[in-house]
């Protein structure tokens, strides 16, 4: 029977242990919970303005591209006309 005494004692300190970690891991969570949270919260709103900036550079560029396609057109329009215009 020591062998069961010997494990039950190693159990014992074994629970002590973990009850104590337990209470350790607890007051982290409370001491560094609201920073996360804060760094969380920071993180999020970094990644919605850079979304917002991306999304109004995208736009802006596709403006441009359509603002130079519809100068594209006008200008073959132009030529053809006057490619028209001068050759009868």
């Amino acid at each position: 029977m020591p062998l069961g005494r010997e494990a039950r004692a190693k159990l014992e300190d074994t629970q002590a242990q973990v009850s104590r970690l337990r209470a350790q891991v607890e007051a982290l969570v409370k001491e560094i919970g609201p920073s996360v949270s804060h760094v969380a919260n920071r993180t999020g709103s970094a990644l919605s303005e850079a979304t917002g900036i991306t999304r109004e550079q995208a736009k802006a560029a596709l403006g441009e591209v359509t603002l130079a396609q519809v100068g594209l057109v006008v200008v073959a329009a132009a030529v053809g006309w006057a490619i028209g215009r001068f050759s009868r």
